[in-house]
């Protein structure tokens, strides 16, 4: 039976940010990163803030919007389980571009930008 940690290392795997590391690397990114449980309704993300972590959806549905909370609020996009966001704040070392917002209560795992 395998365990936790390697399921969520396989999801892993099929992330085309992860797809080339082998499943030793995998499991220990999985082993320095963190499970969140996010209600829907709530930011994950919030415009402006540091980029600091990727965080991949395992369960729920997210909204990606630019401007949240004002005149100028915008859907970007929706992310399904299985796909990851922040990915590209992390790895340019900015501040994140929009922000992420729980449609329904959402599990997540956060991989902290010094593990990538």
């Amino acid at each position: 039976m395998s365990s936790v940690r390697d399921r969520l290392a396989n999801k892993l795997r099929l992330l085309g940010i992860f797809a080339n590391c082998d499943v030793a690397t995998l499991k220990g990114i999985v082993e320095q990163s963190q499970w969140l449980s996010v209600p829907g309704g709530r930011l994950l993300i919030e415009q402006g803030e540091q980029a600091e972590a990727v965080f991949v959806l395992l369960s729920g549905r997210l909204a990606v919007i630019t401007g949240f909370g004002t005149s100028e609020e915008r859907l970007v996009t929706e992310i399904s389980a299985g796909d990851s966001v922040g990915e590209l704040g992390v790895i340019a070392s900015t501040r994140r571009s929009a922000s992420v917002l729980a449609l329904r209560d959402s599990e997540l795992l956060r991989i902290p930008g010094d593990v990538l």
